[in-house]
């Protein structure tokens, strides 16, 4: 997954105008911003990750119509998920929340991010793992129905 300069998909709310960067996860290009930049709601996919060895890793993968909101929610519920991660990515889709969730689940069962526990179809990468725990356990699964 590399990194390029492309014009941003949506404005943040303050400072920062411009992404970090890009990176492709499952063949979509998604925005490179700062873990705590205050993000405007839009409709879209969002993966916290976690940089080891100048690779991307997903930490958490999720979706909303209100992306900012949901950051916001995130920070206050369940502050693990921001203390595990890096950075955010994120991608606007405007398609509706039938596309959202498509996405959203097909990246979590490819990268099986430590951090979510529904639709995941095996363990983390061990690189991730090392560093952030698993909430994810065939128990885990079973007991889900997956």
């Amino acid at each position: 997954s590399g990194l390029f300069a492309v014009p941003p998909m949506y404005p943040p709310s303050a400072p920062l105008q411009q992404p970090l960067g890009t990176c492709m996860w499952g063949g979509r290009t998604f925005n490179i911003w700062p873990l705590f930049q205050p993000l405007n709601d839009f409709a879209g996919v969002y993966i916290y990750t976690r940089l080891i060895n100048n690779l991307h890793y997903a930490v958490y993968v999720g979706q909303s119509d209100g992306v900012g909101r949901r950051i916001r929610e995130h920070q206050r519920d369940d502050p693990k998920i921001a203390l595990s991660s890096h950075h955010l990515h994120c991608l606007t889709i405007n398609e509706g929340e039938w596309l959202r969730l498509q996405i959203e689940r097909s990246l979590i069962a490819g990268y099986n991010p430590p951090l979510n526990t529904l639709h995941r179809t095996g363990a983390a990468a061990v690189e991730i793992a090392a560093v952030v725990p698993d909430r994810w356990s065939p128990l885990v699964a079973a007991l889900l129905g997956q």
